[in-house]
């Protein structure tokens, strides 16, 4: 019998499985909430009494507003992206965490000590052999808040190298097999953290006409960034130096500065700008993130020249680094 059959339809054996899921799995989550896992493992083909999935509760941000409200959202958990890939079976195991040197830095009064990265590679039998997708994460793209988005909460601070290991080890699982993990973020990702989403509020604009690849090859890294890559909510022709300089100094977190790559002007830019530009945008980001950081606890364990580099002096939140308004030459 499989996973789909266990569930059953609406009705008194449905509410009994809720009650059941209530007071094992999914203790203190509201009937609704464990309704919804019901109905995402049903779609799925997945049997609800091995968790393939976790109730988050997540501060979501409303549609249209500034406000956010907290709901309970589904997540996959970093077992069912295993799962899925030894279903596969193409999936020949992966790599010890390595993690990079450690720091301590001051959140909001709380002192934390961490690796600055983690790095994870994941082995899939494709074309032959085995294939390795690496992965690399960083602690401070990746932590969650403590209570009153101040600090760092308890995961974070107490378990810092499992939990960085875990979205490191998701990262790699969802380069590896793209199809069998989506898009989806896991639950050890996500805990603790606001989710925005990806908003537009503008109205769609009509596509420019693509030059021939030829042709584009000839154009200047200016006209590439105005032309070929769009954006909804700034001028077609506004250089697109000036908008990340004005994005990098609206950014007063770490947090802020690595939502950046996601961004629906700079993602496509980092994904498919020119080589050399694309390196230079990558390093200003990198280099704001440094600058916004918490300053070095004195007396902590100097950071090797591995992972970012670390400064002793106090972050500086007011200037962000100089970009170049046309972004030509080097860019």
């Amino acid at each position: 019998m499989n996973a789909l059959t266990k569930i059953p339809p609406s009705g008194a054996a449905s509410d009994e499985l809720i009650r059941v899921l209530q007071n094992s799995l999914y203790p203190g989550a509201k009937a609704d909430s464990v309704a919804l896992v019901l109905a995402w493992c049903r779609s799925t083909g997945r049997d609800p009494m091995k968790k393939p999935v976790h109730i988050v509760p997540m501060s979501v941000k409303i549609a249209g507003t500034d406000r956010y409200e907290w709901r309970d959202v589904l997540m996959p958990g970093i077992g069912t992206y295993r799962t899925d890939a030894a279903e596969t079976g193409e999936y020949v195991g992966k790599s010890e965490p390595e993690f990079g040197p450690e720091t301590t830095r001051e959140f909001d009064g709380q002192k934390v000590t961490f690796p600055l990265w983690c790095k994870v590679t994941v082995y899939r039998y494709t074309h032959g052999e085995a294939r390795a997708f690496p992965a690399k994460e960083f602690w401070i793209e990746n932590y969650a808040l403590g209570k009153g988005n101040k600090g760092v909460n308890a995961m974070w601070s107490k378990r810092c190298y499992g939990q960085l290991a875990k979205v490191a080890e998701s990262q790699a699982l969802r380069m590896a097999f793209p199809d069998e993990t989506g898009n989806s973020n896991t639950a050890e990702e996500m805990e603790g953290k606001s989710f925005a989403g990806m908003t537009i509020d503008a109205e769609p604009q009509p596509k420019p006409p693509q030059p021939a690849p030829a042709q584009l090859r000839q154009q200047t890294t200016a006209e590439y960034l105005g032309d070929a890559i769009p954006d909804a909510h700034e001028p077609a022709k506004r250089p697109f130096g000036e908008y990340l300089r004005d994005k990098l100094a609206a950014s007063t977190t770490p947090h802020e500065v690595a939502a950046l790559r996601l961004d629906p002007r700079i993602q496509p830019f980092l994904t498919s700008g020119p080589p050399d530009a694309v390196a230079r945008a990558a390093a200003l980001i990198e280099a704001r993130i440094e600058a916004l950081m918490p300053p070095v606890v004195e007396g902590a364990r100097p950071p090797a020249d591995e992972g970012p580099e670390l400064s002793d002096s106090p972050p500086t939140r007011d200037e962000p680094p100089a970009v170049d308004d046309d972004l030509s030459g080097g860019m």
